[in-house]
């Protein structure tokens, strides 16, 4: 039965101080070509709203890639629970951004058994945090760049 390698996957840095973008991608096994990039576009630096995009028919090594790191391998049959994790990953909150998503998705992938568990807390370390918080940042959600896991859920 054919499989599907799930992989993080950064994007080259466009301006320094700007974060990483992050999706995650899947490709057939052992496939370079038919990849699916699933991740957010917009944001504050785009003044644009984030919005979820999947698209398909790209390249899994590309020049505007930096690095891959392979998650996970699953059946074919499974590419809608990955589809299903990427429309249900929270859209970044302010003072968050396309960093965050992969996160969310990543343990929506993790809670289905559809990568091993680790991936999550691993990538949540590298999260590049905002210097300052957005002026529209809820006060008190992120405390010398890390996040007040206490006022995450009382708006």
């Amino acid at each position: 039965a054919a499989s599907l390698a799930i992989y993080v996957a950064f994007r080259k840095r466009r301006n320094p101080g700007q974060a990483l973008h992050w999706m995650i991608v899947t490709a057939p096994k052992g496939s370079t070509t038919s990849a699916t990039y699933y991740h957010v576009a917009g944001g504050p630096t785009q003044n644009l709203p984030f919005l979820r995009q999947i698209a398909g028919g790209k390249r899994l090594s590309s020049n505007s890639i930096s690095e891959t790191f392979h998650i996970g391998t699953v059946p074919d049959k499974e590419k809608n629970k990955i589809k299903a994790a990427s429309t249900s990953a929270s859209l970044p909150r302010p003072g968050e951004n396309c960093q965050s998503y992969v996160v969310d998705m990543i343990q929506r992938l993790e809670a289905k058994s559809l990568v091993g568990a680790g991936w999550v807390a691993h990538f949540q370390a590298q999260i590049e945090r905002p210097k300052s918080p957005t002026p529209e940042a809820p006060t008190g959600d992120i405390v010398d760049g890390k996040e007040n896991k206490d006022n995450k859920d009382d708006k």
